[in-house]
């Protein structure tokens, strides 16, 4: 084999070699945008799900979300400040949802789960109440979709105070 023939070969073998190594790092790189896709989506989920649970953390929290929820009128201003802190920290919650989903990072179902748990939170009279005097502050995207999934009667979603015994008016 001549010299002129072996180097021939080298170039070859060093492009297929070349072209080999790409599309392992394409793949690589594609594989690592997998996995960050999916833990922003859990984190995400999670964020909200830790949201809906905060509000319940401790004795404290949980009965001045009953109280607020069943109506603001009668909760002194600082336990409305804390009622109104359980709400954005809802709202916020459910736009890191609502954000995923609109990305298409996350499903119908996950989304639609997280709707109804956000929305039948939101349909507490004291929740409706606190909504209605804060909706023009998040983004009109978000207000759209909640308004829309709370007024949907094809979503039958029900307030919280209907099917979760301790949230009901006559549980305090």
């Amino acid at each position: 084999m001549s010299l002129e023939n072996l180097a021939l070969y080298s170039e070859v073998i060093s492009g297929i070699v070349v072209a080999i190594s790409v599309l392992i790092l394409a793949f690589q790189v594609r594989q690592h945008g997998r996995r960050e896709q999916v833990e922003a989506i859990k984190e995400g989920v999670n964020d909200f799900v830790r949201s809906v649970v905060n509000v319940t953390a401790t004795q404290e929290r949980a009965e001045n979300f009953l109280a607020g929820a069943h109506g603001l009128d009668d909760l002194s201003a600082v336990d409305q400040a804390r009622f109104h802190s359980k709400m954005l920290d809802l709202v916020a919650g459910f736009d890191q949802v609502f954000g995923l989903y609109q990305n298409r990072l996350l499903d119908d179902d996950h989304f639609l789960a997280a709707q109804r748990t956000f929305v039948s939170l939101l349909k507490l009279p004291g929740a409706q109440q606190w909504w209605s005097s804060f909706k023009h502050n998040p983004p009109k995207s978000l207000v759209e979709q909640i308004d829309r999934a709370s007024s949907d009667t094809t979503l039958a979603i029900k307030g919280a105070h209907e099917v979760i015994p301790w949230l009901q008016e006559n549980a305090r």
